[in-house]
């Protein structure tokens, strides 16, 4: 199982409803804190990562974001995939004078360091693959995303 899988197996796909980014922070915190994924200083780490380095990125056809923090705010590694109901604004991360409507916003946690820089890399295949891309809508399960990703891909 690549780390991307495992990643997804401790994580979830689901979708979100969010006014704006702060709104959807207060509710990821939520839920990570309700599932003991993070620690209590999470929401104000992802706060000020978002802050000092934006993650908002322009795939082929879609902008997501990439949020992550420092491992001291990580309890388990996991892989959070939330499909945002109504897009919502953040920084480009090249150019953060632009800002991005982002429809999918992956949430990386990490507690293990040497495990971050395969994550992402793993992270960035799929946000190359546009037949990922554009079947993120129809998985309606983390099981589903996972059949996707050991049928079609090799992370």
């Amino acid at each position: 199982m690549s780390e991307i899988e495992e990643l997804i197996t401790k994580g979830n796909i689901e979708n979100i409803d969010c006014k704006n980014q702060e709104d959807f922070f207060n509710k990821v915190n939520e839920e990570l804190k309700r599932l003991d994924y993070v620690e209590s200083s999470f929401l104000d780490a992802i706060k000020d990562r978002e802050k000092k380095f934006p993650t908002g990125l322009q795939t082929n056809k879609y902008c997501i974001a990439l949020n992550h923090v420092d491992s001291c705010h990580v309890k388990v590694n996991a892989l959070f995939i939330y499909k945002l109901k109504n897009k919502i604004l953040y920084k480009k991360m090249d150019n953060p004078a632009e800002e991005l409507p982002v429809s999918y916003v992956f949430v990386l946690l990490i507690k293990d360091h040497d495990l971050q820089v395969k994550a992402i890399s793993g992270l960035c295949k799929l946000f190359t693959n546009d037949e990922f891309m554009d079947s993120l809508n129809k998985f309606s399960s983390k099981q589903d995303l996972l059949n996707f990703i050991k049928r079609k891909l090799t992370i």
